[in-house]
């Protein structure tokens, strides 16, 4: 899967409401569509690619590391996982999100944005 990923200013409410990325990981299924060893590598993809190019650190604030929040599909009848964490030194927040579900109200508001389409090629 494609993602996109946004680096923006702190957003510090309501991490609360957001389930931490292992504790979804571990009630995954193995093996199909909605496994987890693709959760997983999407999680990792998107890490890549926010240390590489949107100068994450590669630090979680304390009580705010990974979380999943999820968003509904266009025409499929489901929702999709996505990702958000918070750099340790500064509070920066990063949202990942598949490509085609991309928040462009994040973009006018002058978000940084990259894709991982770049990451096709790199190998773990």
């Amino acid at each position: 899967m494609e993602w996109t990923v946004y680096h923006c200013d702190p957003i510090d409410v309501g991490w609360n409401h957001l389930e931490p990325v292992k504790s979804v990981a571990d009630r995954l299924p193995e093996g199909d569509d909605e496994s987890k060893e693709r959760f997983i590598a999407d999680y990792w993809k998107v890490m890549v690619f926010a240390k590489r190019h949107l100068y994450w650190e590669g630090g979680f604030r304390k009580g705010h590391e990974p979380r999943v929040f999820w968003m509904p599909e266009p025409d499929e009848y489901r929702f999709a996982y996505c990702f958000a964490w918070k750099q340790d030194n500064n509070g920066s927040t990063f949202l990942a999100v598949p490509i085609h579900l991309a928040l462009p109200w994040l973009e006018r508001c002058g978000f940084k944005i990259g894709g991982t389409d770049e990451l096709l090629e790199v190998t773990f």
